[in-house]
């Protein structure tokens, strides 16, 4: 929702696929809502001609709703969103399930192992395996392409919003825009934060650097949310937030992905109402057992010692809303 305009409105699409359904599988219902919607809008804002296509995959916590019939949650609700925008959608679910229930598939297995001349379709219940998962979806999507190949040539009709509030004035901007202490250090790309790095390093073109708690960034805004676009990883800790001078909250920026890897991540703060806020976000360098938290999904572990610093790293300020000017 934050990343639309940088990730795909600036390359001007005819048609934009949505699919996040395994993603948000235990996302809030409003949270869902209010996104889906927020970028259906922004789509829309952007270019009315612009086709729009939700799609639904599947992982293994989804079979047993699926095999009893009914949509999973998160499902449920971007199609609430899809029918009120007259948007049409692909639900890979149907194909996997034949195959399953004909015996001609394994959901979870291993793809270099043989199961009777039967389909892996995964090798950790989520993505699809190249040779075994993909030519599925595939099939399913071409197919389904087939039934809507029809452009519409009239403009979408952007209608009243069937969620008030839903985020469609959210926005991602670099942190450095906002009021902040002068002792941040702007991360060199050659830092160890960037080695092993997941993604592409130009989704964080300026990041901002402390582990001192005496730093700060202050956010000015009236609407309803802010968050931060973030790098976490082995090095990474927490921050303090302070939301219209009340009192400052902890939040850890560590999870068990981040011994053997760093990336880009992101936190929403509290939901908040329609009204000017003043947002105070500090680094925390106080200690905790990373490797106790590691431990829960073990990989490999390069540099231990680098699990003893606390850092806090910002890349973007993301808002529901819009920015107060000092």
């Amino acid at each position: 929702m934050f990343r639309t305009e940088r990730d795909v409105l600036q390359y001007h699409p005819d048609l934009v696929f949505v699919e996040f359904d395994v993603n948000d599988a235990k996302t809030d219902s409003l949270v869902i809502a209010h996104s889906m919607e927020g970028i259906v809008r922004k789509i829309w804002h952007h270019n009315p001609h612009t086709d729009i296509c939700f799609l639904y995959t599947l992982n293994e916590p989804m079979l047993d709703d699926l095999n009893s019939g009914k949509n999973y949650r998160s499902v449920r609700y971007m199609e609430t969103v899809a029918d009120y925008y007259d948007i049409p959608s692909v639900n890979f679910a149907d194909d996997v399930l034949e195959l399953l229930n004909e015996d001609k598939l394994v959901f979870k297995g291993d793809s270099k192992k043989e199961y009777g001349g039967k389909i892996v379709f995964t090798n950790d219940g989520t993505h699809p395996t190249y040779d075994g998962g993909h030519p599925i979806y595939t099939k399913t999507l071409s197919r389904s392409l087939l039934h809507m190949n029809k452009a519409q040539e009239k403009a979408h009709a952007l209608k009243a919003p069937l969620y008030p509030g839903n985020y469609e004035k959210a926005k991602m901007i670099p942190v450095t825009e906002f009021e902040h202490s002068e002792s941040w250090k702007v991360l060199s790309k050659d830092d160890k934060a960037f080695s092993n790095f997941q993604g592409d390093q130009k989704a964080l073109p300026v990041v901002l650097k402390s582990s001192d708690s005496e730093d700060f960034v202050k956010v000015r805004f009236k609407g309803i949310r802010v968050g931060v676009f973030d790098l976490i990883g082995p090095s990474s800790g927490g921050m303090t937030v302070e939301i219209d001078q009340n009192a400052p909250s902890y939040i850890r920026r560590f999870d068990k992905y981040c011994g053997d890897r760093n990336r880009t991540n992101y936190c929403l703060f509290e939901s908040l109402n329609e009204e000017e806020h003043t947002v105070i976000i500090r680094p925390d360098n106080r200690r905790f057992e990373k490797a106790e938290i590691y431990k829960m999904n073990p990989k490999r572990i390069k540099e231990t010692e680098y699990f003893n610093e606390f850092n806090t790293y910002l890349g973007y300020i993301l808002l529901v809303g819009d920015i107060i000017q000092n």
